[in-house]
C-alpha cells in the first residue's frame, strides 16, 4: 500500500488503519534490529516506510496543500474588505428602517466581531460559530433576494395594475429597488465557508502529539 492508496481509505478506518500500521512498523524495527544482532542489516523500501509513517501519524486528509495555504488569507482579506465595504455601503443607504433591513448589517458586525475573537483565541468553536455565520448570511442574501424583488413587485402593479408576465418580471428585476444587490450577502457567506473549508484547526488531531493548528 503506497501513500495514495491510505488516503483512498475512508474516515472510518482511519484508527483501526493507523493502529495496524504501528503495529507493522514496530515489528518491522525489532525485525531490522535483531538481523542487524546477527550481522545482516535490511533496507526496507523509502516508499514502505513513508506509509507507514504517514499512516501511524494520523494524519489523514489532515494534510494542507501549499495552494490551500496561500489562498486561506486571500479569501480572508476579501472577505474582510467586502464585509466593511458592505457595512459602510449599507449604512450609507439608511439600510436601517425595517428589521430586515438590519439583519445584514448586524450578521456582518457580529461575523468581524466573531474572526477578532479567532485571531485572538484560535478556539475551535469560534470558527464554528462563523461557520455559522457565514450560512446565515446564505439565508440572509437569499431571503434579500426575494424580499427586494417582492417590494419592486408590489410597487410596479400600483403603477400599472395590468402588468403581468416577463414584462413585470423585467420590470421588478430593473425597478429603483436593485432586486439582486442583497446576493452580496450570499457571495460574502461563500467566500467565509470556502475560507473554513478543510481548516487545519477543524481537522481532528491524534490523540497524543497533538499540535495546535494554525490561526489563517
Amino acid at each position: 500500500m503506497t501513500k495514495n492508496d491510505y488516503q483512498n481509505i475512508t474516515c472510518v478506518d482511519r484508527d483501526i488503519v493507523a493502529q495496524i500500521a504501528d503495529s507493522v512498523k514496530t515489528r518491522l524495527e525489532n525485525l531490522s534490529r535483531l538481523t542487524f544482532l546477527n550481522g545482516f542489516q535490511i533496507a526496507w523500501p523509502s516508499d514502505l516506510c513513508e506509509t507507514l509513517e504517514y499512516m501511524n501519524a494520523g494524519t489523514f486528509g489532515q494534510e494542507d496543500s501549499g495552494t490551500a495555504r496561500k489562498l486561506r488569507p486571500m479569501l480572508l482579506g476579501v472577505f474582510i474588505l467586502g464585509s466593511v465595504g458592505t457595512l459602510i455601503e449599507l449604512l450609507l443607504l439608511g439600510h436601517t428602517e425595517e428589521v430586515f433591513q438590519l439583519t445584514p448589517l448586524a450578521l456582518l458586525t457580529v461575523s468581524l466581531t466573531v474572526l477578532g475573537m479567532w485571531f485572538m483565541s484560535g478556539g475551535v468553536r469560534i470558527l464554528r460559530a462563523f461557520q455559522v455565520l457565514m450560512v446565515l448570511c446564505l439565508v440572509s442574501g437569499g431571503l434579500g433576494i426575494y424580499l427586494h424583488y417582492r417590494s419592486n413587485v408590489e410597487f410596479e402593479l400600483e403603477m400599472d395594475p395590468s402588468a403581468h408576465g416577463r414584462a413585470l418580471v423585467w420590470e421588478s428585476l430593473t425597478g429603483a429597488m436593485p432586486a439582486l444587490a442583497p446576493g452580496t450577502m450570499f457571495q460574502l457567506g461563500l467566500i467565509g465557508l470556502l475560507y473554513t473549508y478543510r481548516h487545519p484547526a477543524l481537522r481532528p488531531r491524534p490523540k497524543s502529539g497533538s499540535q495546535p493548528g494554525e490561526t489563517l
